[in-house]
């Protein structure tokens, strides 16, 4: 059972987009990379594991209508594609990141998020790194959400604005049934806007 208490709320979810984007554009290198972790699990329902392995050839941001997340490294070996225009400001955090990191160099099969002395980063980088993205919520909301808890708003908001088949489909969930919890988590009757949220 996933607790609604967990889920981020859009206000919430607005507070640390706008918190890190201002910093992000101060120069901070860490608030652009903790931005870029807490859009792929929360925009995109990416697991810890799934982000550090992302490579750069893996997203594809200039796919013209239908930009997306190729992820290779899903639970049980799965592939699946990720949707990158369901949430626009996701859509332009993720762009803004890759864009950067060609810039300096970046390789196709370069990996897409890397430690602050370039070497790979492990599920643990990923886990602190979001937990730093919430730190505008402060201490007591930042304990009570975990990363993977970013894959579970992602599964509830989804699920207002698509059908069960394509979210069931985008998280790589053996069955509908498993998509199903999503359904109750949130009150959400904000199905006007095309994104999940506004950010």
């Amino acid at each position: 059972m996933i607790s609604q208490r967990s889920i981020l709320t859009r206000d919430e979810i607005k507070l640390v987009v706008r918190c890190l984007r201002k910093r992000a554009n101060g120069g901070s290198g860490r608030a652009a990379r903790n931005l870029l972790v807490f859009r792929l699990a929360l925009g995109c329902g990416l697991r810890a594991t799934e982000i550090a392995k992302m490579q750069m050839h893996h997203v594809h941001v200039d796919n013209g209508d239908r930009p997306n997340i190729e992820v290779h490294f899903g639970k049980g070996g799965k592939k699946r594609e990720v949707p990158l225009w369901w949430d626009r400001g996701t859509l332009e955090d993720v762009r803004r990141w890759k864009h950067g990191r060609e810039k300096i160099g970046a390789k196709p099969e370069d990996l897409l998020v890397l430690t602050e002395n370039g070497t790979s980063a492990n599920h643990m980088h990923i886990w602190r790194w979001w937990k730093s993205a919430l730190s505008p919520l402060g201490v007591e909301r930042r304990s009570e959400v975990r990363l993977h808890d970013g894959r579970h708003a992602f599964g509830s908001y989804a699920v207002q604005h698509h059908s069960l088949a394509a979210v069931r489909d985008v998280m790589g969930h053996s069955s509908i049934r498993t998509t199903n919890i999503y359904l109750h988590v949130i009150d959400d009757d904000d199905g006007e806007i095309k994104e999940m949220w506004e950010t």
